[in-house]
């Protein structure tokens, strides 16, 4: 599926939800004032809010022109220029009815993780702001957002390293983002002027916390060597083909002993060594000669098997040439934590008074 197609129907769920759910913001009334409602009674003394310390009264006074015009765009359906003006009233004054309205105005543009910011904000000092149910209103939508939002984190700390998420800066190293992203495929990037680019994509679900930590490295970092397999391999069938091959030798040995002692039995007894020999050789000779034969047998396999084992162990050893390879950046990372585990890892022998084991150590 698409993104594009995942965020349509993210769209319409987020629509069909609002519709259906009659305490969402879909259905509320934007914020018409910036003046607290216990402010606008009769009589009642204009005193500081939380919102308000530390802005300006010409601050304040500078809001409520954009705040005022953005409030008529969104009446009008042109939800991207009320947009437009409510930013520029923040940028004023961080006012939580400001951001309520933005959110309003947001949703109709499908930035739903906008929304989920500027909905936090605007319900950052409870009802003050609003009128009783606003709060309650923005609440629920937030939990609707929050089946279809992740919250990320994502940290890079090599100075002057741009990070990225589906091609859009998020900052400059050292830093950190932390935001709730809609759900679905993201990719992550972190790119710096003589580094190999470093690619991290992921598939999000939902209410799922996700934390990225970005570097990026230089090529030879990312270059290494290994071999096909470890080196006993080849090792193993030499060893043994060296052992099979001095058996068969010594086989070899063996047999020329015993047919000699046949052969001298021979000579003794029936003077094998005239034109007519004067008897038959007797039984043990001919068991000497038997077993001469079997020892021979088995000495010429054993020397075939014993060469054949070491032909092969060459032919394993010259495939298990080092080679050369480029690591991807998750895979250096990856292969990283697999070392330090290992060198986590100790195993200690046991050997004592009836006790022979092996012990093993680590940590996690």
């Amino acid at each position: 599926m698409s993104r594009l197609l995942r965020n349509a129907l993210l769209a319409a769920l987020l629509a069909l939800a609002a519709l259906l759910l009659p305490s969402t913001v879909r259905a509320a009334e934007p914020q018409t004032s910036l003046t607290a409602p216990a402010a606008t009674t009769p009589g009642a003394p204009a005193e500081p809010t939380a919102w308000s310390v530390g802005v300006s009264p010409e601050e304040q006074a500078a809001a409520v022109k954009p705040f005022e015009e953005g409030n008529a765009f969104l009446k009008d359906s042109l939800f991207k220029l009320a947009a437009s003006k409510y930013r520029e009233a923040l940028g004023h004054w961080d006012h939580p009815g400001i951001h309520f309205n933005l959110a309003l105005a947001l949703f109709s543009l499908d930035q739903p993780e906008q929304v989920y910011v500027h909905l936090k904000a605007a319900i950052a000092y409870g009802e003050g702001p609003f009128d009783a149910d606003k709060v309650e209103r923005a609440k629920a939508y937030l939990t609707l957002l929050e089946q279809q939002l992740t919250p990320v984190v994502v940290t890079c700390d090599q100075p002057g390293t741009a990070v990225r998420m589906d091609g859009q800066v998020l900052f400059t190293a050292p830093g950190k983002y932390e935001a709730w992203v809609r759900s679905g495929e993201h990719t992550w990037s972190a790119s710096k002027p003589g580094y190999e680019l470093t690619q991290r994509t992921l598939v999000l679900k939902p209410k799922t916390p996700v934390t990225i930590k970005l570097q990026v490295y230089v090529a030879d970092e990312l270059t290494t060597s290994k071999r096909r397999y470890s080196g006993w391999v080849p090792a193993i069938p030499m060893m043994i083909g060296a052992a099979v091959l001095g058996g068969g030798v010594a086989m070899n040995f063996v047999a020329q002993d015993t047919m000699k002692q046949f052969e001298s039995e021979l000579d003794d007894g029936c003077d094998l060594s005239s034109d007519e020999p004067s008897c038959a050789p007797s039984s043990d000779a001919n068991d000497l000669k038997q077993q001469a034969e079997m020892f021979q047998v088995i000495s010429v396999i054993g020397m075939a098997t014993g060469g054949a084992a070491i032909a092969t162990g060459l032919v394993l050893l010259s495939f298990n040439r080092k080679s050369t390879y480029r690591l991807t950046p998750e895979e250096l990372e990856e292969k990283r934590r697999q070392d330090a585990q290992a060198q986590k890892t100790a195993f200690v022998p046991l050997i004592g008074p009836g006790l022979v084991g092996l012990s093993a150590s680590g940590s996690f």
